[in-house]
């Protein structure tokens, strides 16, 4: 049986909404999931797999025994969101997290569905914090012309919106990661790091309007994880020109 990640995400957040520190399988089976169906077996035995909910007394399972006959009995008892649980359902439930998912993750393991949302929300967490403070300046045409507004001993950053080159090279930016990301042979930390980063590009170019602060910090995550084995590639690789125009867009659009 496959995750079912909208199946997953209710599940999850029907966890978290228990007015008690804990909750249990009646508590679930009136908010619609039958502890007698066999999705629910599943997806309840890979949520206690990964210690995302645990007994309330700390031992192991989660309630459910088999006997040797197949038969299966549920016993109710008092269980647990832990940590990890409220923070992998905390980035489920953020909009563009949930969009890079369902576009780019549609039939990951769920370690990989952890790892990829986490990543997603630190990466807007931190664009959040870093971009309290927007100002708009209207200018009629200005060709190179960077404009500063601040106060004594302040810093800041400007930011450019993304004109149609751009959003081409950008298109094509996350086209040739995702043809060509096996080639770099990233450790699976950095593979799975660089998978969301694509993930939050892809996310941003399919809509009308990209926030330029989350692309510029996905970009430039992106260009972290890669640009040494990209370097290592480029002398080596089936397609280094590939290589070489992915390096000097990077360059271009995430110093």
């Amino acid at each position: 049986m496959n995750i079912d990640q909208d199946y997953l995400k209710k599940l999850l957040e029907a966890c978290q909404a228990s007015d008690k520190p804990t909750f249990d399988i009646a508590g679930l089976k009136e908010a619609g999931f039958n502890y007698n169906h066999s999705q629910f077996e599943f997806h309840m035995s890979i949520l206690n797999d990964r210690g995302l909910i645990e007994r309330d007394d700390g031992d192991p399972g989660f309630g459910l025994y088999k006997g040797a006959d197949g038969f299966l009995s549920w016993s109710v008892l008092p269980l647990r969101l832990t940590a990890s649980g409220h923070e992998f359902i905390e980035a489920l439930s953020n909009t563009q997290v949930w969009a890079a998912i369902k576009h780019s993750f549609r039939n990951a393991s769920l370690a990989t569905l952890q790892t990829a949302s986490q990543e997603l929300l630190a990466g807007l967490t931190y664009n959040t914090v870093n971009n309290i403070v927007n100002n708009t300046a209207n200018i009629g045409t200005a060709v190179n012309s960077p404009i500063q507004q601040a106060g004594a001993h302040s810093t800041q950053e400007q930011h450019t919106a993304y004109g149609i080159q751009e959003r081409t090279d950008l298109n094509r930016l996350v086209t040739e990661f995702v043809t060509h990301l096996k080639e770099l042979r990233l450790d699976a930390k950095n593979l799975q790091k660089a998978t969301a980063q694509i993930a939050t590009l892809q996310a941003q170019l399919a809509g009308d309007d990209p926030n330029p602060v989350i692309v510029r910090q996905a970009g430039r995550t992106l260009r972290n994880i890669t640009e040494g084995a990209i370097a290592g590639l480029i002398s080596t690789a089936a397609q280094p020109t590939v290589w070489a125009w992915v390096t000097e867009v990077m360059t271009r659009l995430f110093p």
